[in-house]
């Protein structure tokens, strides 16, 4: 989790499906306490610019809560600073309704 919250800008910004955290702080907090779902990802393309990345795949797991499987797509978004490279702002689209695996 410290990797992944040290990418980001300290005041850097993370859209998460609508659920704006705002540096640092908040980011980490997202991920150490308010995640909740487990799994992995596949990637399913990666395109780069200059100073950003689009990557689209979909996420496997379940619920920590109640073990439900759980599969959605996903397109992410991330836009680097062009003085420090880390992490300004971050898009994440997720498919609707963090659908139930089939």
């Amino acid at each position: 989790i410290q990797e992944i919250v040290e990418m980001f800008a300290p005041d850097g910004r993370y859209d998460r499906a609508g659920k704006m955290l705002n540096g640092r702080g908040e980011i980490d907090n997202f991920y150490s306490h308010e995640r909740t779902l487990v799994g992995a990802h596949t990637i399913y393309s990666i395109a780069v610019d200059r100073l950003s990345v689009t990557v689209t795949g979909v996420f496997e797991g379940k619920s920590i809560k109640e073990g439900t499987p759980r599969r959605l797509e996903f397109a992410d978004i991330w836009k680097f600073r062009p003085d420090s490279g880390l992490v300004g702002f971050r898009h994440t689209y997720l498919s609707e309704g963090h659908q139930k695996a089939e």
